[in-house]
């Protein structure tokens, strides 16, 4: 669905947004804010969230951008190479062997328009537009009402959920959801509308996109209807619950800079001929006269990239940060077709995922300050 956007739909998509851009003023950006929206990729689409956390101070502070497209297994992920000027809002996320680059601006109605350039090894880069609404983070917003239940999917079987909700306060209504055994927190979702006091919600994640048409009862503090995915209809039914949702798990095992130890951005050629990228971490006292042990981290099943980023984790980033504070010369890199790893994944078998590996270690042994 990434790479074969329809020229008639993206045509459209352009004209649509460029006359937007031709007649509406132009907006600041500013943080915090959100957008959120489906851009049209072939015979599908992508649900992106961007959101704009810190507009930063360069060079001191960078700006901070997180990006969510679950379809791409992108979750909160923070962006790459941002660049802010005024209205004019760029950046690049790189998730399962796809890089994208944003690039667009924010309009005087609050959308966020632009070209999205969507790249990977092997294949030819495809461009499409894209249209994305401001909304409120729904949490953030002091009317949110959180409803809490639980989803009964066998009668042996149920998982708990909580669903916010806000009115329109200028930016449109929000919704967000919950899902703890499903990683799911405080996902945003589309407000289709809202009729008669209820909710249309949908959040097009998958091949199963969910949607929700639920009644509210501010009175009772209920929220009640159903729950659609994969052709099955589930009733539901949710009680309002005080105070804000949880958050999700924190990670406070993600090292954050400065670090107490070199880091090295490194790329190196595989005999084949394809770059394979990654980051090279050594410690401070590491020289050629004193050279360290070193690991090399090789991620398991799936194309991952060096922190082998998944559902806000990153095990290799923290496993690298742990062996090289504690004196070992660390090197993760980018899975082939992956992040700057060149390369064919599709039809790779695992010997040649293999000699990927032998590669990266041959490069690790090269290095002055490892034994």
């Amino acid at each position: 669905a990434w790479f074969h956007a329809e020229a008639a739909i993206a045509n459209a998509a352009q004209e649509d947004a460029g006359g937007a851009a031709d007649t509406t003023p132009v907006a600041v950006l500013a943080a915090p804010s959100r957008f959120l929206g489906e851009i049209a990729a072939g015979p599908g689409s992508l649900y992106v969230v961007v959101d704009v956390e810190d507009l930063g101070d360069p060079p001191e502070t960078p700006p901070r951008i997180e990006v969510t497209m679950p379809a791409a297994g992108a979750v909160r992920q923070v962006a790459e190479a941002v660049e802010i000027e005024g209205d004019r809002l760029a950046f690049t996320v790189a998730s399962l062997g796809v890089r994208g680059r944003f690039d667009g601006r924010v309009i005087g109605d609050g959308r966020y328009v632009g070209e999205l350039v969507l790249a990977a090894a092997n294949r030819p880069d495809a461009t499409t537009v894209f249209t994305l609404d401001r909304r409120d983070v729904v949490e953030h917003r002091p009317d949110a009402r959180n409803y809490r239940g639980r989803l009964r999917i066998r009668p042996e079987v149920a998982i708990e959920m909580t669903v916010t909700v806000a009115d329109d306060d200028g930016l449109g209504p929000s919704a967000g959801l919950s899902i703890p055994a499903q990683g799911v927190d405080r996902m945003p979702m589309l407000v289709e509308g809202i009729e008669g006091g209820t909710w249309r919600l949908r959040l097009p994640v998958g091949a199963a996109p969910l949607s929700l048409e639920l009644a509210e009862d501010p009175e009772a503090g209920e929220l009640s209807g159903t729950l659609r995915q994969a052709g099955a209809e589930l009733p539901l039914e949710l009680s309002r619950v005080a105070g804000e949702v949880a958050a999700g798990p924190a990670r406070p095992q993600h090292p954050e800079p400065p670090f107490p130890y070199v880091v090295r951005d490194v790329e190196f050629r595989h005999p084949h001929g394809h770059a394979l990228a990654g980051t090279l971490t050594l410690p401070r006292d590491a020289s050629a006269e004193a050279p360290v042990p070193g690991v090399v981290l090789v991620s398991g099943s799936g194309l991952q990239d060096r922190d082998e980023t998944i559902f806000g984790h990153k095990p290799f980033l923290v496993i690298a940060d742990a062996l090289t504070r504690g004196g070992i010369a660390v090197l993760r890199c980018d899975d082939r077709s992956v992040g700057g790893s060149g390369g064919d994944a599709a039809n790779a078998t695992t010997f040649e995922f293999a000699t990927d590996a032998d590669a990266a270690t041959e490069f690790l042994k090269s290095q002055a300050e490892v034994d």
